[in-house]
C-alpha cells in the first residue's frame, strides 16, 4: 500500500455520535492504521477511496426522498468504493422506516467479520486487539499476580475496572526482571513449550531432532515452537542447517 487510503465515515450523526468518534481515533491512533488510512467525516468531503457505513436504528435528516447517510451509501455504490458497513444491534431489532428500506432494498449486507456492533463494549475489544494500552495494563496486572482489568459499560459509559487482591495480600507480586518467563510470556506458551524453556534454563542446548524424540512431535512443528520462543526472545539460534541448536536467549543477546 504506497498512499494513504481516505476513508469516509458514514452515519447518522447524532444517533452515533460515540462510534463515530471512536472509528475516527481508532483511524488516527493506530500506528499501522494512521500509516495507511486518514478519517473523513462528512463535514469534509475530499475524493475517498473506502466508505464505512454505521447502522443503527434512527434514518437521519431527509433531503429530498433519501436521508444523507442513505445518499451517501448509494453513491459510494455508484463510484464503486469498497463498502465496510456494520450493524449496530441485533439484525432483527426495530428500525425506522427508512433505515429498513436502506437495509432491504439497497441489498445491504453487514461486513462478515464483524456484522454486528452491539455495544460499545464489543468495539472497545477490538481497538484493544489493535492498540496497545489495554494490552499493556493487562500485562502490568498479571505480572503482579493479580486479574487483568475487566472491561464494562454497566453505567452507560466505558469503564475499566481494575480487581485488587481483596484481604489476599500474598498474592500481589513484585515484578522479577531477571525472570526469564514472566506470567504475560507464560501464558502464551503452551505444555511442551514450557518444558523447552525449563530445559533452556538448565542450560541444555535443544535441537529439533531432539525435540522430535522427546516430545513426539513433527519437524514443522518443532520449528514453529523454536520460532514462537526466538519471538518472545527466549531462546536464540545458533548455527545452521543439521548443526542448528537453540540455546536460553540473555537480555546481553
Amino acid at each position: 500500500m504506497s498512499a494513504r487510503l481516505n476513508v469516509f465515515l458514514s452515519s447518522v450523526q447524532k444517533e452515533l455520535e460515540d462510534e463515530r468518534v471512536i472509528v475516527e481515533n481508532l483511524l488516527n491512533t493506530d500506528a499501522f492504521l494512521a500509516a495507511h488510512c486518514s478519517p473523513v467525516l462528512y463535514e469534509f468531503e475530499p475524493a475517498c477511496q473506502v466508505y464505512l457505513l454505521i447502522v443503527a436504528a434512527q434514518y437521519g435528516t431527509v433531503v429530498g426522498k433519501l436521508s444523507i447517510t442513505h445518499a451517501e451509501y448509494r453513491r459510494a455504490k455508484e463510484k464503486k468504493l469498497p463498502v465496510l458497513a456494520f450493524l449496530k444491534g441485533d439484525r432483527k431489532a426495530r428500525r425506522e422506516e427508512g433505515t429498513e428500506t436502506l437495509l432491504r432494498k439497497d441489498r445491504y449486507r453487514p461486513c462478515s467479520r464483524n456484522p454486528v456492533l452491539a455495544q460499545c463494549l464489543s468495539y472497545f475489544h477490538r481497538i484493544e486487539e489493535r492498540g496497545s494500552g489495554f494490552r499493556r495494563m493487562r500485562d502490568q496486572m498479571l505480572d503482579h499476580g493479580l486479574d487483568q482489568p475487566l472491561l464494562g459499560t454497566d453505567t452507560g459509559y466505558f469503564q475499566v475496572t481494575f480487581p485488587g487482591p481483596g484481604e489476599n495480600l500474598d498474592r500481589i507480586l513484585v515484578p522479577e526482571t531477571r525472570l526469564t518467563v514472566t506470567p504475560v510470556i507464560e501464558a502464551q506458551l503452551n505444555g511442551r513449550q514450557k518444558k523447552m524453556v525449563a530445559l533452556l534454563a538448565a542450560g541444555e542446548k535443544l535441537t529439533s531432532r531432539r525435540c522430535e524424540h522427546e516430545f513426539g512431535i513433527t519437524r514443522d512443528t518443532a520449528s514453529r515452537d523454536f520460532a514462537l520462543l526466538m519471538e518472545l526472545r527466549l531462546a536464540n539460534r545458533q548455527g545452521c542447517g543439521r548443526s542448528t541448536s537453540y540455546i536460553l536467549a540473555t537480555k546481553a543477546s
